[in-house]
Order: C-alpha cells, then structure tokens, then sequence
C-alpha cells in the first residue's frame, strides 16, 4: 500500500511538472505572440500614419493647382473686362478653344480615373488658352503703353 501510495505521489508530481511545464511553456508562446501583435500594430501605425501624410500631400497639390487655375482664371478675368474696354478680338481663340474641348470630350471613356484624368487635361487645355490669351493681353498692354509714352513724347518736342 505504501508503495502504491509513493508511485501514485511520484505519479502526481510528474503530472504537475509536466503541467506547469506545459503551462509555461503556453505562457512564452502568449508573449511572443503578443509581442508579434505589438509590432504589427506598430507596423500598422505607420503604414497609416504615411498614408495619412501621402493624402495629405495630394491634398496640397490639388488645393495648389486648383488655386493656379483661379489665379488663372482671375487674370483672365480681368484681361477680358480690359478686352471688352479696347474691344480686342478673341473669336479665333475662343472656337480653338472650343474646339480642343469638343474633342477632349469626344475622346472620354468610360473610366472613372480616366474620366478624372480627361477633365484634368480640360482644365489643362483651358488654362494654357486662358495663359495664352493673357501674353497677349500683356502684350497688347505693353505695346499701347509704349505707344503713349511715344506720343507724349513727341509733345514734349
């Protein structure tokens, strides 16, 4: 009986022992399983946050150009309001200008990104018209400016 009494005790503590072995053993893998969700979470971290900078950056530019394109817009504008004071004449570049609409737009396609890439080469076309139209504008500007400073000129003489 005592010796069935020790086997069963010598029993017992092996159990355990294997037990807490098994336990900690499940403990040091819990860890580095943790640590493994640690440095994903970080590796995410930064994916979003580089994402976050990137849309960002996107952001900027768009806010950029579209502020270029007013700018352009704007100083059009005003070429204009002084054409329609000088009474200049802008029929052949408003048909051209037309006309590159006309056909950028029969070019679409069905894509949404191409659709975006289509009205940003729109507005591209439109803003190099509006850019041309103002160098002669300027141009126009310049030349009736030296024309009076001519003609005061041959007064003062």
């Amino acid at each position: 009986m005592e010796i069935d009494c020790e086997k069963m005790k010598f029993t017992i503590t092996q159990y355990e022992k294997e037990k807490n072995h098994d336990v900690l053993q499940l403990n040091n893998d819990i860890k580095e399983y943790q640590k493994l969700i640690e440095e994903k979470i970080i590796e995410r971290n930064q994916l979003l946050s580089e994402k976050e900078e990137e849309e960002n950056r996107i952001t900027e530019e768009n806010l950029n150009l579209g502020r270029i394109f007013m700018a352009i817009d704007n100083i059009n504008q005003r070429c204009l309001d002084g054409y329609q004071k000088i009474k200049q004449d802008y029929e052949d570049q408003n048909k051209e200008k037309d006309k590159i609409i006309k056909q950028v737009r029969e070019e679409k396609k069905p894509f949404k990104l191409q659709q975006d890439d289509e009205n940003f080469d729109i507005k591209c076309q439109q803003a190099s018209i509006k850019l041309k139209q103002i160098v002669q504008n300027l141009n126009d500007f310049k030349k009736i400016i030296e024309g009076c400073r001519n003609e005061i000129k041959n007064k003062q003489k």
